[in-house]
């Protein structure tokens, strides 16, 4: 194996507390520098990590000859200027989701890592689960025969108050937080984005800060009569479920995108109109943490040109499904 290579982390977002400690115990990876634009919080998580530099600005993880490899955890509305920023200094990228707010910013990207010869993922961390790989793995073996819709549901509570997730002038809002998960897997599952879009929801708010969506359902069209039907929202209950349909019968999944070490899946088959519905259990097995598994699968595409769970053309995909279901429910 090479030498480890050496990360930046741009932000100090809560979501760093999954995906940093990881690196205590990587093999390939090492936690190089950290920035803020507050020096003091970048010291802080520094020290919380082990990170053996603090930067008081974004740019001096950018420029930093040392870094191979740039995670992004910042707010939605700040992801195409760093990973941009990041590639076009010759950094590797792996940002959070969703890659960026704007179609043609995702094409952008897209297009530098590819000149540059750069890898560019989204922070997807459920698809480097072994459950995400067994569903697909049933979808393309012909196991449910042709796929003729996809349902979904991921609904979060998030109370009122000042949060990052709810600012509508950072890229805030349902949509882009959870709905961004349904749309990958969605994507992913039907094999391309959706030929048109409707949708309906709830905004909350007017003013800048609070204009944001907090509920929606949506219905994506892929054409020949296979669709997804979709909703999420940061009202709550807890929900995380999905269902595919099939030619010859369905497959149910309990937590499709926080799993667990240990998840079960219901397989239903009918391969004939006649035949009766059978119900066949699928236990999946994973001790590993998928955030861990996330950065170890981004490191292993970079040193031995490996394969990645998430396909290339997935992110500007997902990116312009998010965008045209938002552009439905506003209007």
């Amino acid at each position: 194996m090479s030498a480890r290579l050496r990360w930046g982390v741009l932000g100090t977002a809560r979501i760093n507390a999954k995906v940093l400690p990881h690196f205590a115990t990587s093999e390939r990876n090492v936690l190089y520098a950290v920035a803020s634009r507050d020096l003091a919080r970048a010291k802080a998580e520094a020290d919380r990590y082990g990170i053996p530099h603090a930067y008081g600005s974004y740019a001096e993880i950018v420029t930093d000859p040392a870094i191979d490899v740039v995670y992004i955890s910042l707010p939605n509305h700040l992801h195409f200027e760093w990973a941009k920023a990041s590639l076009e200094a010759g950094k590797h990228v792996l940002c959070e989701k969703p890659l960026a707010l704007d179609v043609k910013e995702a094409e952008s990207l897209v297009s530098i890592a590819k000149s540059k010869k750069l890898h560019l993922a989204e922070g997807y961390m459920y698809r480097h689960h072994a459950q995400s790989a067994q569903i697909l793995e049933l979808v393309r073996d012909g196991t449910l025969g042709e796929v003729r819709g996809v349902q979904g549901s991921f609904h979060i509570t998030i109370a009122p108050g000042a949060n990052i997730r709810t600012d509508g002038r950072t890229g805030g809002g349902a949509v882009a937080d959870v709905g961004c998960y349904l749309v990958n897997f969605a994507n992913a599952i039907i094999g391309r984005a959706p030929e048109k879009i409707f949708a309906r929801g709830r905004i909350q708010g007017t003013t800048p800060a609070e204009n944001y969506d907090t509920l929606f359902s949506a219905l994506l069209d892929y054409g020949n009569g296979i669709s997804a039907q979709l909703d999420g929202g940061f009202l709550g209950p807890r929900l995380d479920e999905l269902r595919i349909l099939g030619e010859k019968g369905w497959l149910e999944i309990p937590h499709p995108f926080k799993p667990t070490e240990f998840e079960t899946l219901r397989l239903f088959r009918r391969p004939t109109r006649d035949a009766p519905v059978t119900l066949e259990t699928i236990e999946v097995r994973d001790a590993t943490d998928p955030y861990a598994a996330e950065i170890e699968n981004f490191g292993a595409m970079i040193q031995e040109t490996g394969t990645f769970p998430i396909a290339e053309w997935e992110a500007i995909a997902g990116v312009s499904t998010i965008v045209r279901i938002l552009k439905s429910l506003r209007t």
